[in-house]
């Protein structure tokens, strides 16, 4: 009994000694030290959310189709006219904006920049020159590319619908993405672009009123180009054509150089620059250019009485209206192209 009492004695002991030589050794942390490991402990505390937003995109993007459909499932029916978009294209696998403060709806704060709440995509369409709505088919990665861009915009509000007639700059894309938040509310975002680098936004969402803003961003409007597959082109390439094709009967019928000789000159001569989407028109033709570099040029002409091209981000419009007694003999030219030869 007495041994194991010295025992306890001799290790207690031995365990002070230790104790103090520990605390001798590391000095107690000054104010400063104290403010810096905070802001190292908040700033670890930072990167976990951004891992934890990361990791929920990434479990997004590998979702299944019936997995995804399990997340930020609406509690209600959408909306008739939300629904109607989908009838363009619906995404199986829902893309994930990720949010680390998760605001309810979208705002633009007191900073002027616009606040997306975490939310799903479920449908990103885009108009292009010759009207067709489509749905965008670029990668996830792609799409939240471009809801960061929008974030970084410093927005102006406008008080009501802005339409683009009024407007001198060109509008060369046009895009609705229907979204619901964690709470399964739709969020739809209209944006106009056009070539001066001007931004409409239109945004409609449950409960709240419709926020109706601009922003400036080449960026943005260089990103949306290249989304929707436009680039300028300068007319005077045309003068180099290679090869010139009409689709014809969802098959591509070479031109002979006679029609090509023509379509040169109407390019170059009969041809006046007027505003995108100026009339609606169908542009159920197709023509292709194939220059003697091997640039591959489409245009799309209208199948009605429109006579109006569209080349690259422009549109234009085939020999004004004629004096009186005289016909459209150059749009009728063109028209011909799209004829099947007569066996």
């Amino acid at each position: 009994m007495k041994a194991r009492k010295k025992f306890l004695i001799l290790t207690f002991f031995i365990l002070s000694i230790s104790l103090y030589a520990c605390g001798k050794g590391k000095p107690s942390l000054a104010p400063e030290d104290l403010k810096t490991a905070a802001s190292e402990k908040e700033t670890a505390k930072e990167k976990q959310t951004e891992l934890t937003a990361q990791e929920k995109v990434k479990n997004m993007d590998s979702a299944t189709s019936e997995e995804a459909d399990s997340i930020n499932q609406p509690e209600a029916d959408l909306p008739e006219f939300i629904e109607n978009y989908f009838e363009f294209g619906r995404y199986t696998e829902k893309i994930l904006l990720p949010n680390t403060d998760n605001t309810e709806y979208a705002a633009i704060n007191k900073n002027n920049q616009i606040e997306i709440p975490e939310c799903s995509v479920l449908s990103f369409l885009f108009v292009t020159l010759y009207n067709d709505l489509v749905l965008y088919d670029g990668s996830p990665e792609k799409i939240r590319d471009f809801f960061r861009e929008i974030q970084k915009l410093e927005f102006q509000k406008e008080p009501e619908y802005v339409d683009t007639l009024p407007l001198n700059a060109d509008c060369v894309f046009e895009s609705d993405s229907i979204m619901i938040n964690a709470h399964g509310s739709y969020i739809r975002m209209n944006i106009r672009s056009f070539n001066d680098g001007t931004h409409y936004f239109d945004i409609h969402q449950e409960h709240q009123e419709v926020i109706y803003a601009s922003a400036k961003s080449e960026s943005l409007l260089n990103l949306v180009m290249t989304m929707a597959g436009l680039e300028h082109v300068d007319l005077s390439k045309l003068e180099q054509i290679e090869k010139l094709e009409a689709s014809v009967d969802n098959s591509w019928t070479l031109l002979e150089e006679e029609q090509k000789g023509n379509f040169q000159l109407i390019i170059k001569e009969k041809v006046k620059k007027i505003k995108n989407y100026s009339g609606g028109c169908p542009f159920d033709y197709r023509l292709r250019a194939t220059l003697h570099d091997g640039e591959v040029i489409d245009l799309y002409y209208s199948s009605d009485s429109c006579g109006t091209l569209v080349i690259g981000d422009s549109t234009y419009e085939v020999e004004l209206a004629p004096e009186e007694g005289e016909t459209f003999k150059y749009r009728e030219q063109l028209e011909d192209f799209f004829t099947a030869p007569s066996l």
